[in-house]
Order: structure tokens, then sequence, then C-alpha cells
């Protein structure tokens, strides 16, 4: 899978250089609907939210990841699909993988010693994802 930042769409998307690691998180508040009638607790679906978290190696002058920093400093949201596309140059199609809208809550750059910099980011994910290809 790999991570990728589009401006309109999700076929606009230009791949994340340097990326090491993604991963998407999704989340389901419960919501307790039990009663008297039995011990046991019932619950239904509640709001639901996700975040993803990208590790890659820092390069402030890589497009893509330029355009994270400024996003992270103006609030702005992004577009972005975690999964692989298909077709070739400029024109991909998402087969497999996950968009969604964020916002950037984290940044987190590491300098060891004798290491390429890595940046960690995480991604708050704003509203409801869409899924390649559509759950049944």
């Amino acid at each position: 899978m790999k991570v990728y930042i589009a401006t309109t769409s999700v076929s606009d998307g230009t791949m994340l250089s340097g990326e090491t690691t993604s991963s998407v998180n999704l989340s389901s508040n419960p919501v307790e609907t039990s009663d008297k009638s039995s011990l046991w607790q019932k619950y239904i679906a509640g709001l639901r939210g996700g975040t993803a978290d990208v590790t890659i190696y820092a390069d402030n002058a890589d497009a893509p990841q330029s355009s994270l920093l400024a996003k992270f400093v103006s609030g702005d949201t992004l577009l972005a699909f975690i999964g692989q596309m298909t077709g070739s140059g400029s024109v991909l199609t998402p087969s497999e993988g996950i968009s969604f809208t964020a916002i950037i809550s984290t940044i987190s750059d590491t300098y060891d010693n004798g290491s390429v910099c890595s940046r960690a980011v995480t991604l708050q994910i704003s509203g409801e994802p869409t899924f390649y290809p559509t759950p049944a």
C-alpha cells in the first residue's frame, strides 16, 4: 500500500516519497442501550472516526511533503488515498484502499545520529471515507 496526496480527486494524487510505513485505524464509539430486561449490556454503533499514521524519510524539497507542512501550518484539510492504484503516468485509478479528507494532527521529525531524518505524520480523518472496492 502506498500513500497519495491529492488536490481535487484521488486520481490526481501524487505518491508521498520516502514512505516506510502506513496504517489506517478506524473506530466506532459504542452507545449503550441496556435496559432492565437483561443483566448483559447492549450496544449500538455510535459515531465513527479514524486516523492514518504515515512514516516517511523527511524531504522538505519533495512537493507532497512540502504540501503536508503547509497544510499543517494553515490548518487546511487534505485529500489522501492509502492503497494501490492501477494505470500508468497521470492516469491512475484506485483499485484497493481507502480515500479520505483529513487534517494533520501531528508531525514529528526524528534526527537520530548517523541516520536519515524520519518524519511521522498523523492524519485525523474528517467525514466518511471511501473504500476501494466498495464493501458489499
